[in-house]
């Protein structure tokens, strides 16, 4: 081979390595570092939540300990949460703006397989949560279930009024209802369903099984099957 097409050849390998390493180089400076800014605080054993106006929001998964996971924006100091215990019961409500603004979110940890949750003017949304049984109390408040993988819950009782709203992809073996001037939707398939439905409800239930529900003139219910 030629001297003269060696250093052709030898010039081109040299630029393509530059361009490959620059686009590397350019992929890993343009991806973001995961932010794992949080605070971890125990709390007393409970089996009632009260969200009384909390400005933020809530994620309940299960675990180990009864914890309180605060995750921060990006940059900001570790802040703990301010929340109040009486009895068996774990109250969280309104903080400052100036605290809310530097929370992402709070991750509610427990152990408990029987919990009970009471919402005025707030939201909670379950990812993992590995309980045997549920009971909502929802005011003016939301409530998302959303991961479909959890093994069925053996109960949920739930109760919305107030232009609530509860959505849900986990399956039940035993649902029971009443649902009030709000909106009800749950995709994962319900064994056994009882309830009523009221003052212009909104209920759509997938392939429900024994049914023992009714409704006033004013509500809507489907069931898909």
């Amino acid at each position: 081979m030629k001297k003269s097409n060696i250093l052709l050849i030898s010039i081109f390998s040299s630029i393509t390595l530059f361009i490959i390493s620059g686009a590397i180089f350019s992929v890993a400076k343009g991806k973001p570092e995961p932010n794992k800014n949080n605070l971890t605080m125990s709390t007393p054993p409970y089996s009632h939540v009260q969200l009384m106006e909390a400005n933020y929001d809530v994620n309940v998964k299960s675990g180990d300990k009864f914890e309180l996971v605060v995750w921060l924006n990006k940059g900001e100091e570790k802040l703990a949460l301010p929340f109040e215990t009486q009895g068996d019961t774990l109250i969280l409500s309104t903080i400052p703006e100036a605290l809310t603004s530097k929370i992402r979110y709070v991750e509610m940890k427990f152990p408990s397989q029987d919990m009970n949750f009471a919402l005025k003017t707030s939201s909670v949304t379950f990812n993992e949560y590995l309980g045997k049984s549920l009971k909502l109390q929802l005011d003016d408040s939301e409530a998302n279930i959303y991961s479909e993988n959890m093994e069925h819950i053996s109960k949920v009782d739930v109760v919305c009024k107030n232009q609530s709203s509860f959505y849900s992809l986990s399956g039940i073996d035993h649902l029971k209802l009443e649902v009030s001037n709000s909106d009800f939707t749950n995709y994962g398939s319900v064994k056994v369903l009882e309830g009523l439905a009221k003052d212009s409800a909104e209920v759509i239930i997938s392939s429900p099984g024994v049914t023992d529900f009714k409704k006033d003139a004013s509500s809507i219910v489907r069931y898909d099957y």
